[in-house]
């Protein structure tokens, strides 16, 4: 029997306490209405729906040690104030296409409770639009050349919330400048790299069976202990997910309907619909990606790195494209049981995707944040960069040359290009540039008649601050 980790991470927990019958409401119900006036029944339906709309949505797990809400009808106890949201939480539950590997059990659903619906608001102002920044800081340009850099964390930590073992900068070097991994951690972390710019290339493309096998192919070449199996669904049920300890938390699904339930995936991430003919927020839809891709574990190795690469592909098509630059694996890492609980919480509440939603709207969230900070941290670094330059005691026009260098609007330039750009005279021109030079602020190099002006080695010290910032 091969143990594969819970979301691919050695993390030990226990498994959540499976929450109270919800049928035995319908007594409880039953014995309320014959024993109170129909007002009060009413108070208690229009209570009922409140209940299960607002505050947190928490699991049984959480909700037992909690204090019951100043809003609990007199003579509640815990279980039934449980069992009375469940029931709110029944009656607004959108079920979708996916059925779980245990025939007894409900298919997979999600309620939209208030505190849903605020995180997908978030996420839509934040990630949607555009980056706007003061232009003495850093233009809207050089927002996206510098938020390229941090796709590099995703793969970092994809790869280490695997169990790869490796650095940032060790990670930077295989990934920015091609030196060869020499081991298979490091092989990780180049792998899921490939991946990443392998979903951003068919972001466009509808989702196949194919291009799922292709992904997981590309994750986990050279890597498996097996590797016949790289880019093939598994062909054995001797799997279970589960800890070093020896809890089992989960048993995939059988091995012979994982071709079936790849290809209902790709229908459903392909859908503009839910499949039901109601529309489901790209956002949601993503993260069910995410946890269909998990909870089916069609592959020996790789599967949380899949899940998380699906995610990514469906933000990205449909137009999520800040979401490219944040990392969801390095949330994740931060706390991975909490990653882990909310798969559990969702299979041992009747597959209420609920909760698992809610845990990824939140790690959405805060990758945006630290998203945020980082091109803060950006601004602040140009501004210091122009009082350097201003100490120098540089005109206007040298101080804006050295900018665009800097900024990499440009990579050269000559006498005659300067002329033009402020439109001076050819000596005014030369006394520019050489003056710069003469400060080693720029190089020069001559190829036929013409001089051309370089990054000298002060520039470049300048260049490589702004370039390291992010790590």
């Amino acid at each position: 029997m091969t143990v594969l980790y819970l979301i691919g991470y050695k993390i030990h927990m226990k498994r959540p306490v499976t929450p109270p019958d919800i049928d035995k409401w319908e007594e409880y119900l039953e014995n309320y209405v014959k024993a109170h006036t129909p007002h009060r029944v009413m108070v208690l339906y229009d209570w009922l729906s409140k209940a299960s709309q607002s505050g947190a949505y928490l699991h049984w797990d959480e909700f037992r040690f909690r204090r019951l809400p100043e809003d609990a009808l007199e003579g509640m106890s815990k279980e039934v104030y449980w069992l009375a949201m469940k029931i709110g939480r029944r009656n607004s539950r959108r079920y979708i296409p996916f059925e779980s590997k245990n025939t007894n059990a409900p298919p997979f659903s999600f309620s939209h409770p208030d505190c849903l619906l605020a995180g997908l608001r978030h996420i839509d102002v934040k990630s949607a639009g555009s980056v706007s920044t003061s232009r003495e800081a850093i233009s809207p340009m050089d927002t996206q050349r510098y938020m390229v850099r941090s796709i590099l964390e995703e793969p970092f930590s994809s790869s280490v919330l695997e169990g790869a073992a490796t650095t940032r900068l060790k990670a930077k070097e295989i990934i920015e400048k091609g030196v060869k991994p020499k081991t298979n951690d490091e092989r990780m972390v180049l792998n899921n790299y490939h991946a990443m710019v392998f979903i951003k290339e068919h972001k466009d493309d509808v989702l196949t069976p194919e291009l799922v096998l292709e992904c997981h192919r590309i994750i986990t070449e050279g890597t498996l202990a097996r590797p016949e199996m790289a880019g093939c669904l598994r062909n054995s049920n001797d799997v279970v997910v589960g800890d070093d300890y020896g809890e089992v938390f989960h048993v995939p699904p059988d091995y012979r309907e994982l071709a079936a339930r790849l290809e209902l995936l790709c229908d459903f991430a392909n859908g503009d619909e839910d499949g039901t003919g109601i529309f489901i927020h790209p956002i949601t839809k993503a993260i069910i990606l995410h946890f269909m891709l998990a909870y089916d574990h069609p592959f020996v190795d790789g599967n949380g790195r899949v899940a998380r690469a699906l995610f990514y592909w469906s933000v990205l098509r449909s137009g999520y494209w800040l979401l490219e630059y944040i990392s969801i694996s390095k949330i994740i890492k931060q706390a991975p049981a909490r990653y882990g609980r909310a798969f559990l919480y969702t299979e041992t509440d009747e597959n209420d995707l609920t909760y698992f939603i809610l845990h990824q709207i939140d790690v959405i969230k805060r990758a945006i944040a630290e998203l945020e900070v980082y091109l803060e941290r950006q601004k602040q670094n140009y501004q210091k960069l122009i009082r350097i330059l201003d100490s120098e005691g540089l005109n206007h026009r040298q101080m804006q040359t050295l900018e665009d260098f800097v900024k990499g609007r440009i990579g050269e330039i000559t006498i005659g290009q300067y002329e033009q750009n402020f439109r001076v005279s050819y000596l005014t021109a030369r006394k520019d540039l050489d003056e710069l030079k003469k400060r080693r602020f720029l190089g020069r190099t001559q190829r036929g008649r013409t001089y051309y002006y370089r990054p000298g080695s002060r520039l470049a010290d300048l260049r490589r601050e702004q370039r390291n910032s992010i790590f």
